[in-house]
C-alpha cells in the first residue's frame, strides 16, 4: 500500500511546496489523472475541480476531466462544460463523444465539424494529434483499423497511460491478435495500475 501511495505523496509535496500557479495545475492534475487510474474517483473530482479552479487551468486538464467524466458515466456535465468552449480540437472531440453517449442531436453537427477540421489538417499536409485522431475513427467514425493504424504510429512516440488503452481498446475492436498480445504484454511489463485498463484487458482476454 505504501509503494503504491509514493506517487501521491510526492505529488501532494510538490503541490504544497508550488510557487508558481502553473505548478500547482500540473500537480493537481497530476494527482487528479493518478487517482483515476487508481480507481479513486471521489480523491480524482476533487482534485480536478481544484486545478480547473486555478486561472492557469489549460485545454489539457479540461480535457483530462472531460474523459473522467465520460469514463464514470457522466456525460451531461461534459455537455454543460464544453458547448460554448470548444475551439480546441482536442474538447470538441469530448463534446461530440457526450453528445453522441446522450443521443443529442449536436452530435452530428460537431462530427461534420471535426471532419471538416481534419479534412483542412489534410490539405495543409497536416493532422490531429495522432491520438485525438484514433480516438475519432475508433469511437466516433467506428472503423478500428484506421484507429489502431493511428494508435499504433501514436505509440512509437509518446506513451502514457492513455496511449496504451488505445491502443488496447483499437485492437480488441479491430480483432487484431499480435497489436492485442504485443500491448498486454508490454502492460504486463509495465505494471502499470490502470482500472479502465484492467477492465479492458480482463474483457480481451477470451479473444
Amino acid at each position: 500500500m505504501a509503494k503504491r501511495n509514493r506517487p501521491f505523496l510526492l505529488l501532494q509535496e510538490a503541490e504544497a511546496n508550488a510557487s508558481q500557479e502553473q505548478d500547482h495545475l500540473w500537480a493537481l492534475t497530476l494527482l487528479a489523472e493518478l487517482a483515476t487510474r487508481l480507481g479513486k474517483n471521489n480523491e480524482a473530482e476533487r482534485y480536478f475541480k481544484q486545478a480547473l479552479a486555478l486561472p492557469e487551468a489549460d485545454v489539457y486538464a479540461l480535457s483530462a476531466y472531460c474523459d473522467f467524466l465520460l469514463d464514470t458515466g457522466k456525460p451531461k456535465p461534459v455537455v454543460e462544460l464544453l458547448k460554448d468552449n470548444y475551439r480546441s480540437d482536442a474538447l470538441l472531440l469530448r463534446l461530440t463523444l457526450a453528445e453522441q453517449t446522450l443521443g443529442l442531436v449536436t452530435a452530428a453537427q460537431h462530427l461534420d465539424e471535426l471532419k471538416l477540421r481534419m479534412a483542412a489538417y489534410r490539405l495543409r499536409q497536416e493532422t490531429l494529434h495522432q491520438r485525438e485522431e484514433a480516438r475519432v475513427y475508433l469511437e466516433l467514425f467506428k472503423q478500428p483499423e484506421q484507429a489502431l493504424k493511428l494508435a499504433l504510429a501514436n505509440w512509437q512516440v509518446q506513451r502514457e497511460p492513455w496511449d496504451a488503452r488505445l491502443v488496447l481498446a483499437a485492437a480488441v475492436a479491430a480483432h487484431d491478435i499480435t497489436a492485442l498480445n504485443s500491448i498486454v504484454t508490454w502492460l504486463k511489463q509495465a505494471q502499470l495500475q490502470d482500472v479502465q485498463i484492467k477492465a479492458l484487458v480482463t474483457a480481451a482476454m477470451p479473444l
